[in-house]
C-alpha cells in the first residue's frame, strides 16, 4: 500500500493543466528503476530540465510518476519493488534516499526538491516538486558511463521548453545562453499571461485612456524642417522602423496635443500587443509580444541622477502594469537587453521635470540610457522653451492647428448649436482669439464653453476670484512721478470726491470710444472674446489644479499672481525677464505651473518669457481687477491695497488700459464709477492715487 504524504496535491493528476504550466510538468508512466544506468541517465536529464525551467519561470516544477501522456492514472506500486522494505513508509523513504543519492551525485548546484506520494482513484502515484532557486543553471556534475558508452557528460545542461505546448520537450542549452542563463529572481522570464496583464493594465489606465476620450480629435502636423506639413503619426511610424534611430523629440507648445498624441499611440500599440498575445495564448505558444511594447512614462516631478536610476524607474513603471515580480529581481534591467523584446519608451513632458538643473540631469541620463540599451526606441515630448542639445535626437516641431482643422473640430462639436456661426465670425474678427484656438487644449475648452454655457451670472464659480491679496508695496513698473509734483493740486481737490462721488467729468475722453456692441446669442447673452476666455481658461486652470495638486490654495494664489504680472508688465514689451516672473510668483513653482498651461510661454531668448498673446494678457489683467471693480465703492478698503492697484493701472499704456476695460466688461458687471477710471488719463490717475492716501 501507498502512504499519502502531507500536502500531497491530488489535482496535479486529476485536473488538466493550464498550457503555460506545461513546461513545468513532465509526466512519466512509472517510477524509474535507477539501478539501471540508462534509466538513471534519463531521470537525471528530466530532473535537470525541470529544475532549469523552474529557475527560469520562478515557479515550482513537477515530475509526475503514474500519469500517462493521455492523462490516464497508472498505479506505480509494481515499480516500488526494487525499493521494497518492511513497511510502505520505509519503502517510500528508501526511494527518497536513492533518488537523493543520485541527484546529489550527478546534479550541480544543489537543488531544492521533495518527493511526495499519494493515492488517486485508489492508485498509488508520486511526484517530485522542484523549487526555483537563484543559482546558476543546473547541469551534470560528473560523467555517467555504461561500459564504454558515456550516457551523461559533465557540464551538460537541459531545459524543458518549446515554442508551443505541442513542442514542449527536453532540449539541450548552454548554461551561459540568454535567457536560460538567468533565474527568474535575476531576470524575469515573462509568460504570455503576464504580457496580457501588462497590456490590459495600460488599456485601463485612466491617465492613458484620457487621451482617447478626446472628441473630434485632429491629427497633428509638423512644422519647419524637412518634415514640415507631414502627419506626425506617420513620422513616428517611420521612426520606429528606422534602423539606427533611437530617439525622437516631439516639440510643441503647452496644450498643443503632445500628451494626447502619445497616449493615443501607446493605446494603439497596447491594443495590438493585447490582440497578439491573445492569439498566442489561443495557439498555446510561448512567443514574446511583437513590436512594439510601449511604456508610457510621465516626467512630472521626476528626478534622476544617472542612467541606472532612470532604467530602474522605467522598469518600476513596467512592473506597475504587469506585476512581473513581487520582490525586485537582481537584474531586471536585462529585460531591456532581451533581443526578443522591442521596447518603446514614451517620456512625456521634459518641461515638467522642474528646474533647468534637473532637466539637464535627465537629458544626461537619457543619453546614457540610449547608448547602453541601443535597441530601445524613445519618444520624448517637450516645450520649445526647454533647451535640448542638438545632437540628442531628431526634433519634430508640432504645428498649431490649421484654420481648417479648427473649423472641422468646431463643426463636429458645435454644428448643432445655435451659436456655431457666431463663434466662427468672432474668430474671424479677433486674430488673437483665432490663434488661441489653434492650440488643441484651448480649442477643446472653447467648444466646451459653448456646449455647456449657462448665463454668465449663473456660471459656477471656480473660486479663483476669492480671497484676493494685493501686495502692500508698489510694483516695480510704477511711474517715477513723485507726490511732490502733484502738490499744487492737493489743496484744491476733496479726496472723497475722487473716490466716491466722482464730481469730475463723468464721461471718458473722446479718444476712449466705447467698445463695439458684443454679439448676442439667440439665448440673449453676449458671446465675446472675454466671455469665451473666462470660461475656457478658468476651467483649464481648475481642472489641472484638481488633476495635479492636492493643495487647491496654491493654484488660487498663482491665478492672482498671473493677473498681477499681466497688469504689471502692461504691454510695454512683448516679453519680460524670467526673473521678474519668478519674483511675481514668489518662486519657480508657480511660474512652471503657468508655463505648463501655456498662458505664459518661453521665448527664443533664454531668460525671457511672454504671455501667450496680448488678448490673454488683457484677460488676466481684467480677471485680476474684477474683484476690486465689482466693489460698491472704495470706502473702507485698505488704502495701501488701493494704492498699489491704481499705481499699476497708472503706469500702463492708455490703449492697454482700454483693452483691459473692454475685457472687464465682458467677464463681469463692474461698478461703472470704478471701472471707468481705467480710461482716465495718467495725470488724473496719479492725482487719485496720491489723494487717496493723503
Amino acid at each position: 500500500m501507498c502512504v499519502s504524504s502531507r500536502d500531497f496535491r491530488e489535482e496535479l493528476f486529476t485536473e488538466p493543466s493550464e498550457y503555460e504550466e506545461t513546461p513545468l510538468r513532465d509526466r512519466k508512466r512509472g517510477l524509474p528503476d535507477i539501478r539501471h544506468n540508462e534509466r538513471k541517465a534519463e531521470f537525471i536529464r528530466d530532473f535537470i530540465a525541470l529544475a532549469n525551467t523552474a529557475r527560469l519561470l520562478g515557479k515550482p516544477a513537477y515530475l509526475l510518476f503514474g500519469l500517462t501522456d493521455e492523462g490516464d492514472i497508472r498505479d506505480i506500486s509494481p515499480d516500488l519493488k526494487p525499493y521494497t522494505r518492511n513497511t510502505p513508509h520505509q519503502t517510500q523513504e528508501q526511494v527518497r534516499q536513492d533518488f537523493g543519492h543520485v541527484i546529489g551525485k550527478y546534479v550541480q548546484p544543489v537543488p531544492k526538491y521533495e518527493l511526495r506520494f499519494g493515492i488517486v482513484n485508489s492508485r498509488c502515484v508520486a511526484y517530485l516538486i522542484i523549487n526555483p532557486l537563484s543559482v546558476s543553471p543546473f547541469r551534470v556534475s560528473r560523467d555517467l558511463r555504461s561500459g564504454r558508452e558515456t550516457l551523461l557528460s559533465s557540464g551538460e545542461c537541459w531545459i524543458r521548453f518549446g515554442e508551443s505546448k505541442e513542442k514542449v520537450g527536453t532540449q539541450a542549452i548552454a548554461p551561459t545562453e540568454a535567457p536560460y542563463a538567468y533565474a527568474y529572481s535575476e531576470v524575469p522570464y515573462v509568460l504570455p499571461s503576464l504580457w496580457l496583464r501588462y497590456f490590459q493594465a495600460i488599456l485601463t489606465d485612466e491617465s492613458i485612456s484620457e487621451g482617447n476620450s478626446v472628441e473630434a480629435h485632429q491629427e497633428l502636423r509638423a512644422i519647419g524642417g524637412s518634415t514640415s506639413g507631414a502627419n506626425v503619426r506617420e513620422i513616428v511610424d517611420r521612426f520606429v522602423e528606422e534602423e539606427g534611430a533611437n530617439l525622437l523629440i516631439l516639440e510643441g507648445d503647452a496644450g498643443s496635443g503632445k500628451s494626447v498624441f502619445l497616449q493615443r499611440l501607446v493605446t494603439k500599440w497596447a491594443e495590438a500587443g493585447h490582440q497578439a498575445m491573445e492569439q498566442i495564448r489561443r495557439r498555446e505558444e510561448f512567443s514574446p509580444p511583437p513590436p512594439w511594447i510601449p511604456i508610457y512614462f510621465p516626467l512630472r516631478g521626476v528626478n534622476v541622477a544617472n542612467a541606472e536610476a532612470l532604467a530602474a524607474q522605467v522598469l518600476d513603471q513596467v512592473n506597475r502594469w504587469g506585476r512581473f515580480w513581487n520582490e525586485r529581481p537582481q537584474h531586471p534591467e536585462r529585460l531591456l537587453e532581451n533581443p526578443e523584446l522591442y521596447w518603446l519608451i514614451c517620456f512625456d513632458g521634459l518641461d515638467e521635470i522642474g528646474g533647468q538643473e534637473r532637466q539637464r540631469s535627465f537629458i544626461t541620463a537619457l543619453r546614457e540610457l540610449t547608448r547602453r540599451y541601443a535597441r530601445l526606441k524613445v519618444i520624448l515630448t517637450t516645450r520649445p522653451d526647454v533647451t535640448v542639445p542638438a545632437d540628442l535626437g531628431k526634433v519634430v516641431r508640432i504645428a498649431p492647428l490649421s484654420r481648417e482643422q479648427v473649423e472641422a473640430y468646431l463643426s463636429q462639436r458645435l454644428a448643432s448649436e445655435p451659436q456655431y456661426q457666431e463663434v466662427l465670425a468672432l474668430l474671424e474678427e479677433t486674430p488673437d482669439l483665432d490663434a488661441f484656438c489653434t492650440t488643441p487644449l484651448y480649442l477643446k475648452y472653447i467648444a466646451y464653453a459653448m456646449t455647456d454655457a449657462p448665463l454668465p451670472d449663473e456660471s459656477a464659480s471656480t473660486g479663483l476670484e476669492e480671497e484676493v491679496e494685493f501686495p502692500s508695496t508698489s510694483p516695480a513698473s510704477a511711474s517715477a512721478d513723485s507726490e511732490e509734483s502733484l502738490a499744487p493740486f492737493l489743496g484744491l481737490i476733496d479726496p472723497e470726491s475722487l473716490i466716491l462721488d466722482e464730481p469730475l467729468d463723468q464721461d471718458a475722453p473722446e479718444s476712449y470710444d466705447s467698445p463695439d456692441e458684443p454679439v448676442l446669442s439667440e439665448e440673449g447673452f453676449a458671446i465675446t472674446p472675454g466671455w469665451l476666455l473666462d470660461r475656457a481658461i478658468s476651467q483649464i486652470w481648475e481642472r489641472e489644479a484638481r488633476r495635479r495638486l492636492h493643495d487647491i490654495e496654491k493654484p488660487r494664489q498663482w491665478w492672482h499672481s498671473t493677473g498681477k504680472l499681466a497688469l504689471d508688465v502692461d504691454g510695454h514689451r512683448r516679453k519680460f525677464p524670467t526673473t521678474r516672473a519668478v519674483q511675481a510668483f514668489s518662486g519657480e513653482e508657480g511660474l512652471y505651473w503657468v508655463l505648463s498651461l501655456g498662458f505664459i510661454r518661453g521665448t527664443n531668448d533664454p531668460g525671457w518669457v511672454r504671455f501667450q498673446s496680448a488678448l490673454v494678457q488683457h484677460y488676466f489683467s481684467a480677471a485680476f481687477l474684477r474683484p476690486l471693480m465689482e466693489e460698491d465703492s472704495l470706502k473702507g478698503l485698505d488704502k495701501e491695497y488701493v494704492r498699489s492697484v491704481f499705481k499699476m493701472i497708472e503706469s500702463a499704456r492708455s490703449e492697454f488700459r482700454r483693452e483691459v476695460h473692454s475685457i472687464l466688461g465682458q467677464i463681469s458687471n463692474p461698478n461703472p464709477k470704478l471701472s471707468r477710471r481705467l480710461l482716465w488719463p495718467k495725470w488724473r490717475l496719479q492725482l487719485l492715487r496720491v489723494v487717496c492716501l493723503r
